[in-house]
């Protein structure tokens, strides 16, 4: 498919859903979800024979959403891992919040145990989040742009990777802002970014675990308790 325009929900009781726009750029209308949940497992004592399906009930809760150029995401919901690839068909693409009325910790872009991201000009924008509730968050941006999550609570951070392909003077092209409403933020693999670098946890502490680093910008680091 060259572009996905989605309109209505999509919803899935043990499948994985994945959306793929080859060429062009996958658009969530707003308000719209995809939801994604592991299949019901039925415990004794129902017969051996009727426990279809028998596994675990998170294990095929996943979403992938892969676009050529752009990804517009209003709300995707799954119990294990949801995936976002932006500019698979170029060096052209970024991933956007397209979700109007939303509320940090409330109305959350996306939802689930573990959340991936990849874009070549952009991973949600500095005035305009992609805000998440996540375990883990992996998260690369090349090109231009930067990486700017609202994550709810607690999280843990196994990358964030933020590179220019050419310099720029403005801190937001090449930044890492990921704030977090409350909780732990651990970061257990490196935060690097070309521009500045924000972690902020409004109501908790951060752990870090790996290097936090800027080749040319700031880096801030602010928290309520601890950072260790």
């Amino acid at each position: 498919l060259n572009n996905v325009y989605q309109n209505a929900n999509i919803y899935a009781n043990g499948s994985l859903i994945t959306v793929v726009a080859t060429t062009g750029e996958i658009v969530m209308a707003d308000g719209t979800v995809t939801y994604a949940e592991g299949a019901l497992v039925l415990l004794p004592p129902v017969p051996v024979k009727e426990r279809q399906p028998a596994f675990d009930p998170l294990a095929s809760a996943v979403i992938t959403y892969t676009a050529g150029t752009d990804a517009y995401i209003s709300i995707l919901q799954a119990n294990l891992k949801i995936e976002i690839t932006a500019a698979t068909a170029g060096d052209v693409g970024g991933i956007y919040d397209n979700l109007t009325l939303d509320v940090a910790g409330v109305d959350n872009n996306i939802t689930s145990s573990t959340v991936i991201m990849s874009a070549d000009t952009g991973i949600g924008e500095y005035d305009d989040a992609i805000n998440t509730a996540a375990d883990t968050l992996e998260l690369l941006n090349a090109i231009s742009g930067g990486i700017f999550i609202q994550e709810t609570d607690s999280v843990e951070i196994l990358s964030a990777v933020a590179t220019l392909a050419v310099p720029s003077s403005n801190g937001r092209d090449g930044a890492i802002v990921i704030d977090s409403l409350e909780g732990l933020m651990t970061v257990t693999g490196a935060v690097s970014a070309h521009g500045h670098v924000r972690l902020h946890v409004t109501t908790g502490s951060l752990l870090a675990n790996a290097n936090i680093q800027s080749v040319d910008k700031d880096i801030s680091i602010l928290v309520l308790h601890d950072i260790t």
